[in-house]
C-alpha cells in the first residue's frame, strides 16, 4: 500500500510540476496560467515531492527510503512524461 502512496504522490509532483509550465498547461487545457496559479501548482508539486520523500524514509529507515524514493521518481516522471505525450499525438 505504502508502494501506491508513495508512486501517487510523485505522479502528482510531477504533473503539478509539468502543468505548472506554459507551454504543458496550454496544451492539455488550451488556456494560460495565471501567475499566482503557476506558483501555487509548482508549491503544490514541492510539497507532493517532499511528503513522498518523507514518507518514504519514515517508512524504510533513511538509506533504503531515498533508494525507493529515486526509484519512484523516475518512474513516476516517465508516467507523466508518457501522458503528456500521449496527450499531444491524441490531438
Amino acid at each position: 500500500m505504502i508502494h501506491f502512496v508513495l508512486l501517487a504522490l510523485l505522479i502528482l509532483g510531477f504533473a503539478a510540476l509539468a502543468l505548472s509550465m506554459k507551454r504543458h498547461h496550454r496544451d492539455v487545457f488550451a488556456r494560460l496560467l495565471s501567475r499566482r496559479e503557476m506558483l501555487l501548482a509548482r508549491a503544490g508539486a514541492a510539497v507532493c515531492i517532499v511528503a513522498a520523500l518523507a514518507l518514504a524514509i519514515g517508512q524504510f529507515g533513511s538509506a533504503y527510503g531515498v533508494l525507493v524514493w529515486f526509484g519512484y521518481l523516475s518512474i513516476a516522471a516517465w508516467i507523466v512524461v508518457a501522458a503528456l505525450c500521449f496527450k499531444a499525438h491524441a490531438q
